[in-house]
């Protein structure tokens, strides 16, 4: 296999699981991508050419929306680094009669572990449940502390402009 092997076959999933946007009036698909895949690089380029997916009602702060940017996130992570595509965990590999085939009942690996996980992974079922239940469940929390922290802002910016404060002041820095 080329070096290049699970980045190619991941650009399968990443044509619809990734970060986009819809250009101008004939609302061209766009990648923001020209600065790199990196969340920080994707945030400068949104940045650069002002795009915005929103007014916020409140603050009228310019919003992004995110659409689903896991091919993005998986391009950073030590599976893309390793050479693990999306399918190999995803579908894993099954014995149909004397075939080797790929599963096409596209689903969490937590729910076939030992097929998608245990190839590479050689720990029991349980630790492996339980060392990805733990990431998700502090992934989950510091998801959950920005929210609050978010609204937190949101409701200090909405005081600050109903006290007429003026938007110079309440820029970012």
């Amino acid at each position: 296999m080329w070096a290049g092997y699970a980045f190619a076959k991941d650009f399968r999933c990443g044509q619809c699981h990734d970060e986009y946007y819809f250009q101008g009036k004939e609302k061209r698909l766009t990648y923001p991508w020209d600065k790199g895949l990196k969340i920080e690089n994707i945030l400068a380029y949104y940045e650069e050419n002002g795009h915005k997916d929103w007014t916020h009602a409140l603050t009228g702060a310019p919003v992004l929306k995110a659409q689903h940017p896991e091919f993005e996130m998986w391009n950073q992570g030590i599976h893309a680094r390793s050479g693990v595509a999306c399918a190999d965990c995803h579908m894993p590999y099954q014995r149909v009669g004397a075939l080797k085939i790929s599963d096409h009942h596209v689903r969490s690996p937590l729910l076939n572990i030992n097929r998608a996980c245990q190839p590479c992974h050689h720990f029991s079922e349980e630790e492996l449940r339980s060392r990805a239940e733990a990431i998700q469940e502090r992934t989950f929390k510091l998801r959950n502390q920005a929210m609050d922290a978010l609204v937190g802002l949101i409701t200090d910016l909405k005081a600050a402009k109903d006290a007429g404060r003026p938007d110079a002041e309440l820029a970012p820095v």
